[in-house]
């Protein structure tokens, strides 16, 4: 602050000095020297002088300037907002905010046991349905992908799926393309690479795929049936494949 003060005042003394010089003139001529001796002490004089006067008025224009007032738009550009908040927490008086309790542990096991237990009757059943079909040509290939579903312990929903193709191509619904040997799952479906509807059989054949499920599926979960073992639509329009337009790819 002091410093602000002696830097104001030598700034309005050095031009109110400037000033004084330009508009007076001396009365009389004399001596250089006895003129610059008189010039400095009136100097001194009247800047002892113009400091006093002027030392309140700087003052005051420092305080100005260094103090911060808070502007009254901050406050108005926050009403809003806390005016909202203060109005939720007056509406919220009184009611349970609590979070909704999460389903108990115990529940989830007890869902995965009850579809573990009916993909596990149906796979008994579809055993019990394959036993009593023939298969013809394919009977060899069909028997030795069952043989590669029990070494790579695959689970029953899959297995599902698998008897469930075999017995379709028995009765005629879909059309297989060659089997791949391999059972590797980078490849196929255990020996599965592609198959394809055929159109006149497309709503029995969905309907048999829709079966397998204990509740009827939405078409999202047919889809996801088909995905999960690794097939696709060639065309990527699910319709068209189960239509018979398009073949369900690996």
């Amino acid at each position: 602050m002091e410093d602000c003060e002696d830097l104001l005042s030598s700034q309005l003394w050095r031009e109110l000095t400037h000033n004084q010089s330009e508009i007076s003139s001396p009365s009389r001529t004399s001596s250089p020297d006895l003129e610059s001796s008189r010039e400095q002490s009136t100097e001194r004089g009247d800047q002892y002088c113009l400091q006093a006067d002027i030392k309140p008025l700087i003052s005051a224009h420092v305080e100005e300037f260094t103090t911060v007032q808070p502007s009254s738009a901050c406050f108005d550009s926050y009403a809003p907002t806390l005016k909202r908040k203060r109005q939720r927490s007056e509406d919220n008086v009184g009611v349970d905010t609590e979070p909704s309790k999460p389903r108990e542990r115990s529940e989830i096991p007890k869902v995965a046991r009850q579809g573990q237990a009916h993909w596990l009757t149906s796979r008994d059943e579809l055993r019990r349905q394959w036993d009593e079909r023939e298969f013809g040509e394919w009977a060899g290939q069909f028997r030795e992908q069952l043989k590669m579903c029990s070494r790579g312990h695959i689970r029953s929903q899959h297995e599902c799926l698998l008897r469930s193709l075999h017995m379709a191509v028995a009765d005629g619904l879909i059309r297989p393309a060659a089997f791949d040997g391999d059972d590797e799952w980078e490849r196929s479906f255990l020996g599965w690479t592609s198959f394809q509807v055929e159109r006149k059989h497309a709503g029995e054949f969905r309907r048999r795929i829709a079966d397998l499920f204990e509740r009827p599926p939405t078409d999202s979960t047919l889809n996801n049936c088909l995905r999960r073992a690794g097939f696709g639509p060639s065309a990527l329009c699910w319709d068209q494949a189960w239509s018979g337009l398009t073949a369900f790819e690996y």
